[in-house]
């Protein structure tokens, strides 16, 4: 049998702003364009689940995506059980993005809504 995973992420994102520096970034969001995946390979299927017989499911994880483009402060919004979120923790904090970019064109880090779609394939 085959995994097909899929992700969508969310076009609401919003900039970070480190909280121990003196130096704030507006709050201009129309100002930033989105993060974009470079590498993003695809969650393993749980086994729970192919035991509980479930073929599809989705996760929606909440992540910051720095400015060098690694995904940090991952959050679980929506967990379908039998082993989803973990696996889609797992995959997504080796995942690499093409950061957002600032209006002058400096890459800045934003929170990000992801879900991972996992649907298995006979």
């Amino acid at each position: 049998m085959q995994v097909c995973c899929s992700f969508i992420l969310v076009c609401l994102s919003l900039p970070v702003v480190a909280q121990d520096t003196a130096k704030t970034q507006s709050a201009d969001f129309s100002a930033h364009s989105n993060p974009s995946c470079k590498e993003c390979p695809p969650p393993d299927f749980p086994p729970e689940a192919r035991k509980a017989k479930i073929d599809s499911a989705a996760v929606w994880l909440e992540v910051t995506v720095t400015e060098k483009g690694k995904v940090k402060d991952i959050e679980v919004l929506r967990d379908p059980g039998h082993g989803f979120a973990a696996r889609a923790v797992a995959a997504v904090k080796n995942w690499k993005f093409k950061p957002a970019l600032a209006k002058d064109g400096k890459p800045v880090a934003v929170r990000q809504q992801i879900e991972v779609s996992f649907r298995l394939a006979n």
